[in-house]
């Protein structure tokens, strides 16, 4: 079944907002959504895969629990062909015309979030900035609101671990596996934790 996202246009983003391959933008989050009410549009995400005048929005969160950080590795069985075997700290999808009209992101947020994952009570949610990163072909069509979650004793796992595998890895770890992460995975890295 096709599924209709969240899209806006690619020169409103970039001349918003700018780009950056390797940093968080400061964005304000508030201030995203209402770009987003004022352009409300979906497009059929086969067609947005390939389309660069379109960004699709994600909800990307970055789960911790202490100093661990929750990692994913895809597996072939996933969609996104182009991420395969890539190690990803960002937990989260795209929005949907089922997310409502109210707050669409934020619905869509928690909607993807309890698709993707068994987690335990969160302890804080915090937006953390924009990812919009032209310098691949994969990146050109997304755009992505950061967000950190926190949970009590690693309470997060998998559902589908047919198409991803877990773990709970340090900074430290997750610098030394650097190359093997997806691009967005190595901007938050870098942002919210900072360089070696």
């Amino acid at each position: 079944m096709r599924e209709a996202i969240l899209v806006l246009p690619r020169v409103l983003v970039d001349g918003t907002y700018g780009s950056s391959n390797n940093q968080l933008l400061g964005a304000d989050e508030q201030s995203f959504k209402d770009m987003v009410a004022e352009n409300l549009t979906y497009a059929w995400r086969d067609e947005a895969e390939t389309d660069e005048t379109l960004k699709q929005v994600i909800a990307y969160c970055v789960i911790t629990s202490g100093d661990r950080v929750f990692v994913t590795k895809r597996t072939k069985k996933q969609t996104e062909a182009r991420l395969h075997d890539r190690r990803s700290i960002g937990v989260g999808g795209h929005i949907n015309h089922q997310d409502g009209l109210a707050d669409p992101v934020g619905e869509g947020l928690l909607r993807e979030l309890y698709e993707e994952v068994y987690i335990g009570p969160i302890l804080s949610m915090r937006y953390r900035g924009l990812i919009n990163d032209n310098s691949t072909a994969v990146n050109t069509v997304h755009v992505g609101l950061c967000y950190t979650i926190e949970v009590a004793n690693q309470d997060c796992a998998v559902r589908e671990t047919d198409k991803m595998s877990a773990d709970w890895m340090t900074v430290e770890e997750l610098r030394s596996v650097y190359d093997s992460l997806e691009g967005w995975s190595q901007i938050a890295l870098q942002s919210l934790f900072g360089r070696e």
